[in-house]
């Protein structure tokens, strides 16, 4: 308990300091409320982790040629990595190009 008094603390004079003249005008509570958050968000990504074998996954594209985007015609990039909400490993080839609205291409390499 007493690392945590601490380190809410710490992490209380470093926000304030941060805020400058402003501090005066932000609430206990709401600086409490920051920090509860910021706990809860470190735990999460720690217990993903750990549910992952606690290290990231090393997932390097297959030894093959890229496929290339029906939709725009450019080689697709290898995406790689964990989720930042699960903790679950995710790889998987993906279009570097977005749609003229906007949104990204959803086109699917076959497998």
């Amino acid at each position: 308990m007493e690392k945590f008094v601490q380190s809410y603390v710490e992490f209380r004079n470093m926000l304030l300091s941060t805020l400058g003249a402003a501090a005066a005008e932000f609430p206990e509570d709401s600086i409490a409320t920051l920090y509860a958050v910021m706990l809860r968000d470190t735990r999460d990504r720690e217990i993903a982790q750990m549910r992952n074998g606690g290290a990231k996954p090393q997932v390097h594209p297959p030894e093959t040629t890229p496929p290339v985007c029906a939709v725009h015609g450019v080689t697709m990039k290898w995406r790689s990595g964990t989720s930042k909400t699960s903790g679950k490993p995710y790889a998987f080839w993906s279009c570097p190009e977005k749609n003229p609205d906007g949104s990204y291409c959803d086109y699917k390499a076959p497998k």
